[in-house]
């Protein structure tokens, strides 16, 4: 049997242990306390096998200082934009080649659309009452954005 790995019963279940303990984080550490000679309870490390990665953090919006969006390469900049009651935000299109409109989802607080926005144009509108205003471009769908009124 030269050249062969002859795994026998006991190195398969040693090898499913540690691929578990591999894939389930065994080595992780744990956040429960200890009792010390005292009688206190000593923290312990946390868990960090439950902590998100870098691409799964949440996006927390934050006060923005200028309220203006840009409108170019089928892409709303800044995608959310979070707000002051009482803001005028300014949409800008910068696209040569395509037109855009500015238009609220339905359910929004306050409704608004910009009707057809050429290179240049620009689109205002007043926000008075708080809240999420989810918007879209009519003229292509698949682009959108979203107001925060604070």
């Amino acid at each position: 049997m030269k050249g062969r790995l002859v795994l026998t019963g006991g190195l398969i279940i040693i090898l499913v242990v540690v691929m578990a303990c591999f894939f389930s984080g065994c080595t992780s550490q744990t956040t429960e306390s200890k009792n010390t000679a005292s009688g206190t309870k000593a923290p312990q490390p946390v868990n960090t096998a439950t902590f998100p990665t870098p691409d799964m953090r949440t996006f927390v919006p934050t006060l923005s200082e200028s309220p203006n969006v840009k409108i170019q390469m089928n892409d709303f900049d800044p995608a959310i934009l979070v707000v002051m009651n009482g803001t005028t935000v300014t949409w800008t299109n910068y696209d040569e080649s395509m037109n855009y409109s500015v238009v609220s989802d339905n359910g929004t607080p306050e409704s608004f659309k910009s009707g057809d926005l050429s290179k240049g144009k620009t689109f205002q509108f007043r926000f008075t009452r708080p809240g999420t205003y989810p918007y879209h471009s009519e003229t292509i769908s698949k682009i959108s954005g979203k107001i925060i009124v604070q």
